[in-house]
This record gives structure tokens, C-alpha cells and sequence, in this order.
């Protein structure tokens, strides 16, 4: 039987060196494993200039995540959003998906983008199911989070460190929760 996939959370204040430790895995994962970023593994955060600092990407464009305006209509909708052929090839030797500064994105967000890899990734004969063909959160990729829950909430947004016993808009925000 196949494990869980691990849920992983590194915590600590700013300057603690949490980016260092995203940087020694990178190179573990490059050079040792053979593997390459954006296939098996991708760094993504929530905001491009935080990608950077980390030679990442934007959760939103990797996970196909539009933007919201105030009116809650959509913004800068991705092209390839419904585009499945795009999605599961962008998915399919997925591993490990790296989140950093995870406290400043939001539940909604972060349930989209979990909603779209698992929709999106092959079931058969892969880590994404769970015999008796449960489908495992984020597709059974293996999630790595790094942030400060210290920090100010996301703005608007449900943040991922509040009350899991509170009552809450989404259902999708249970989930992450």
C-alpha cells in the first residue's frame, strides 16, 4: 500500500533560514536526485517578487488560479484554466510542491489551487489515489509549506493558520483548514 503523501510545515520568524533550507533541498533534488524544477518539484509562492528570492514560481499562474476582483468577477483569467491536455502535463511527475511564505495566501486560494491539481493529475497506477480509488489531497503530490503564521493575515482572505472550528464561508476553505 502506498503511504500518505507528507504534509510538511517549517515554521520560524524572519532571518530563522527557512529559504536557506528551500535551497539545500533544491540542490538535493537536483543534483542527487536528477530531477528537474517545475516537472517533479516547483517552488511557488504567492506573490512573483517572493518567487524570485527562492527561483520560483507564482502559485497562481503554476496552480491556474485567476485573480479576483473586488465585485468577485474574475481578472486575468489563465488561458490554459480549462485547457486539461495543458494541466496534466504541467501535473504529471509532479512529486513535491514547495510553498513559500504560505501564511500570505489565503484558504480560498490555496483550495483552488488543490482542487486543480488533484482534478487534473493521473489517477491510475499513481501516488494520486488511495486504494479503495480515494482521491488523496493535492493528488497525493507531497506538499512542503515554509512561512511565519506571525505575520499579518492575506487580505480578504480566509488565512490558513486561523480558527479551523469557526464557521466559514467556502467549503473548499474547510478543506485546506
Amino acid at each position: 500500500f502506498r503511504s500518505n503523501p507528507a504534509s510538511i510545515l517549517l515554521h520560524g520568524i524572519p532571518g530563522a533560514g527557512k529559504s536557506e533550507v528551500l535551497y539545500w533541498v533544491r540542490d538535493f533534488f537536483e543534483s542527487i536526485c536528477g530531477w528537474t524544477h517545475g516537472t517533479e518539484f516547483v517552488y511557488l509562492a504567492s506573490q512573483w517578487t517572493m518567487a524570485a528570492l527562492i527561483g520560483g514560481r507564482s502559485f497562481h499562474s503554476f496552480c491556474s488560479v485567476p485573480f479576483m476582483k473586488d465585485g468577485g468577477s474574475i481578472a486575468n483569467r489563465p488561458q490554459d484554466h480549462n485547457d486539461m491536455s495543458r494541466l496534466f502535463l504541467r501535473y504529471e511527475q509532479l512529486r513535491w510542491l514547495f510553498i513559500d511564505e504560505c501564511s500570505t495566501m489565503g484558504c480560498e486560494v490555496l483550495a483552488s489551487g488543490e482542487t486543480n491539481i488533484r482534478t487534473h493529475i493521473r489517477e491510475a497506477n499513481t501516488w494520486a489515489l488511495r486504494p479503495p480509488a480515494v482521491v488523496r489531497p493535492w493528488g497525493g503530490v507531497n506538499v512542503f509549506y515554509s512561512g511565519d503564521f506571525w505575520q499579518f493575515k492575506p487580505v480578504m482572505l480566509t488565512p490558513i493558520f486561523d480558527d479551523p472550528f469557526r464557521d466559514h464561508k467556502l467549503s473548499s476553505t474547510e478543506r485546506i483548514l
